[in-house]
């Protein structure tokens, strides 16, 4: 039966899908180009997730916010229940991360190559950084799909 909170629901778990699958995916990826040691990889990659992250997982996760809060409505939750807290939380740390840290890293990484070049330590430096960055984000994000699937009290 199709109602607000089965629409609700699915759009929650569709837009954690593809935050989370999606930001696994980039990290698989940003990783490959580290490893193969190809600078122009590198800021390539950098420049598409710099892209697509304000296009694409900005708006998921406010879909995903915006539709967990009806749904803690509508199925009779609380915002007081440690899993709703968790919940909203993890993705408080990933929506600072996203607006305040991935911005810096990419001026910083740009002002590099304008006056060092890809070749830099610094180059280097910062796109590992960025990588820690995202993969702390992502086991953050991980986690908080576990613990919305088990719901602790």
């Amino acid at each position: 039966m199709i109602n607000a909170y089965t629409v609700l629901l699915s759009l929650h778990i569709l837009a954690a899908v593809l935050w989370v699958g999606g930001g696994g995916t980039l990290q698989v990826l940003g990783r490959q180009a580290l490893a193969s040691g190809d600078r122009a990889r590198m800021q390539a990659f950098s420049e598409q997730a710099e892209w697509i992250g304000p296009r694409f997982y900005a708006p998921l996760s406010v879909v995903l916010m915006v539709a967990g809060l009806f749904l803690v409505d509508q199925a009779g939750y609380e915002f007081s229940d440690l899993w709703v807290g968790l919940g909203m939380a993890g993705w408080f740390v990933s929506f600072v991360i996203g607006i305040a840290y991935y911005p810096r890293a990419g001026k910083k990484r740009d002002q590099i190559i304008a006056t060092e070049g890809l070749e830099s330590g610094a180059f280097l430096a910062n796109y590992k950084q960025a990588a820690t960055v995202n993969l702390i984000e992502l086991l953050i994000l991980a986690a908080v799909v576990v613990e919305m699937a088990i719901k602790p009290t």
